[in-house]
């Protein structure tokens, strides 16, 4: 059981990296705020799931001695994940919302209203101040909230006693704005993919919602959803990942096509 928790997280981690490099590539070829939300949460997810892997893979010696330390790497999972870069999935929406336009009805026009000049720079600042707002007072609970070890199929992780109601601000808004968009997308648009995403991620991270109850093998099932959720909000923004063979897969996007590997030079016109 020790060696198949290391492989599901390694499982993972790899999902997590194929999501983290598409999105890369996404914001090399078209740098922006929507490559640039969806980069930051593929980054932070990607963090938290090889923090987990190391983790698992230190020899136990190393573990009874160095637990504060652990313990101090996997609170920076949650800080930087769940507290500051969890509210980037509301900025996605907003954006999606904005791109799609008219296919979204009325929520698209309105979006797109306040993103345009004279209101996009006012509605970007308030959202950004919404982001700080809830990020801070997640973050400020979590540096100092005692923690508690667990341990599921030989992974010894670390996580917090229990998340205050501050803690729990970004992930009650994100999850509920993420429900009610995917609703909205599944009427307007019969878009299955992201409704299908909202909830595997609201189920693999339940734990996070709730105050007190959580399943320790929720670990194993973070890194899928997220990448699930990276690659669901990917597709609303018009990015794909074709490949003919193994080493020549492209990345998709609306302003043009990119190497997998490498950068748009590798491409052969």
């Amino acid at each position: 059981t020790d060696y198949l928790g290391q492989a599901l997280l390694l499982a993972g981690s790899v999902a997590s990296g194929v999501v983290l490099l598409v999105s890369w590539q996404f914001y090399s070829r078209a740098p922006g705020l929507d490559s640039g939300s969806v980069l930051c949460l593929a980054l932070s997810q990607a963090y938290s799931t090889t923090t987990l892997l190391v983790a698992a893979s230190l020899p136990l010696n190393f573990v009874y001695e160095s637990a504060e330390m652990l313990e101090m790497i996997h609170r920076s999972r949650y800080l930087i994940f769940d507290c500051a870069c969890l509210p980037s999935i509301v900025w996605c929406l907003v954006l999606i919302m904005h791109q799609s336009g008219d296919q979204l009805g009325p929520l698209g026009i309105i979006a797109g209203r306040l993103l345009a000049e004279p209101l996009r720079t006012p509605s970007l600042i308030l959202l950004g101040c919404a982001h700080l707002v809830a990020s801070s007072l997640a973050g400020s609970d979590c540096a100092r909230y005692p923690f508690s070890h667990d341990n599921c199929l030989g992974v010894l992780y670390w996580r917090p006693s229990r998340f205050t109601q501050r803690m729990r601000y970004p992930w009650l808004a994100v999850t509920r704005t993420l429900w009610a968009f995917s609703i909205y997308c599944l009427l307007m648009q019969g878009r299955v993919p992201l409704l299908l995403a909202a909830g595997a991620f609201h189920l693999a991270y339940h734990g996070h919602v709730s105050r007190w109850q959580y399943k320790a093998w929720e670990i194993f099932v973070q890194p899928f959803a997220g990448a699930l959720l990276c690659a669901a909000l990917l597709m609303a923004l018009n990015v794909s990942l074709s490949c003919s063979s193994l080493g020549t897969c492209l990345v998709l996007t609306p302003a043009g096509p990119v190497p997998l590997w490498g950068g748009p030079s590798r491409l052969r016109l």
